[in-house]
């Protein structure tokens, strides 16, 4: 099976559910634990739980699994295709644990450098509900030359940024060329420190200090932000 674009697919797998994109993603389960319905409800998060996952990595993986004395998460039901020219599969992962109920979520993992899917989804003008960006390997901390949570518009037009279709919701444990008070209370908001970029994140809650490896300061791990336009 193979898709000519990503919202080809994105229609194919996602049937309305709500979706995030998680860049660099490797096998990490954690944002299905924490972004759990009753996770949200539990901290007092006003925001839909992501049903549908894209996972983007440069190097291949296996189906998402994961096991321990708490939670299991489980892929059932695995399919091989490609996006484009990029290998990918889709599967069911059932996630049960001893905290919260029992769920499914959806799953595609994409083989594929952040750029080049990133370009496709700009082709496509097809955007996720979530953008995940935590640990992406970036300049400033791994081996990506380019981080994803980069706060500048790397030659864009500003208007042509400010319309453009855009997650609603950002989960990160780092920004770079960004303005981030310190403290930052839920509610606080962080900038561009260029002040043409004409989009800022407003933290809505830290999810958890132990997913997230580049977290210092006032973002001590992947944290939830609300994002908005600024205005004109």
């Amino acid at each position: 099976m193979r898709f000519a674009t990503i919202s080809e697919m994105f229609h194919e797998f996602s049937r309305g559910r709500v979706s995030a994109l998680y860049a660099s993603a490797g096998t990490d389960t954690r944002p299905i634990t924490f972004t759990h319905p009753e996770f949200f409800q539990h901290h007092g998060i006003e925001a839909p739980s992501p049903e549908f996952f894209v996972y983007v990595d440069r190097g291949a993986t296996p189906p998402l699994s994961f096991d321990d004395a708490h939670t299991t998460i489980t892929p059932d039901e695995v399919q091989d295709f490609e996006v484009g020219t990029l290998p990918a599969r889709a599967f069911a992962a059932t996630f049960r644990s001893d905290q919260y109920s029992d769920r499914t979520v959806h799953v595609v993992q994409l083989t594929g450098e952040n750029e080049v899917v990133s370009a496709m989804m700009y082709r496509d003008r097809w955007v996720p509900d979530f953008f995940i960006g935590v640990a992406d390997g970036c300049h400033a901390f791994g081996g990506n030359k380019h981080c994803v949570n980069d706060l500048r518009l790397h030659g864009a037009d500003a208007a042509t940024v400010a319309h453009a279709a855009l997650p609603r919701w950002w989960i990160t444990d780092h920004f770079n060329s960004a303005d981030i008070p310190n403290p930052l209370p839920a509610g606080g908001v962080v900038g561009s420190t260029d002040e043409a970029f004409p989009v800022q994140f407003r933290k809505v809650a830290l999810l958890s200090a132990q997913w997230g490896h580049y977290g210092r300061g006032s973002i001590p791990g992947a944290t939830l932000f609300a994002v908005e336009r600024v205005a004109a």
